[in-house]
């Protein structure tokens, strides 16, 4: 026969298993919790390190884009000059 006391203990016991149990699960939730957190941080960082990186090339293309484009405005002006030039040497050649 149980007695009162060894079912109360036993009750006990059982209640701080339950109640050991639910705080396990917990903390494995909140682990669970943490690592999606972090993962998504990190995620985030990289997606910021890649658009940045993006943004870098880009505006090198820019730059790249323009000094091309500049260089061949001077050599166009270059070659209308010597264009010029040559047209005032013909024509005091022709005088």
């Amino acid at each position: 026969m149980v007695s009162s006391g060894d079912s109360s203990l036993a009750e006990r016991r059982r209640l701080r298993k339950l109640e050991n149990q639910r705080l396990e699960e917990a903390a494995r939730q909140r682990q669970e919790e943490l690592k999606a957190q972090q993962e998504a941080d990190r995620k985030r960082q990289e997606d910021e390190k890649l658009a940045e990186e993006q943004r870098r090339l880009q505006e090198r293309e820019e730059i790249v884009k323009k000094r091309r484009e500049e260089a061949q405005r001077i050599a166009n002006i270059e070659h209308e000059e010597r264009q010029a030039i040559g047209n005032i040497e013909k024509q005091l050649r022709l005088c």
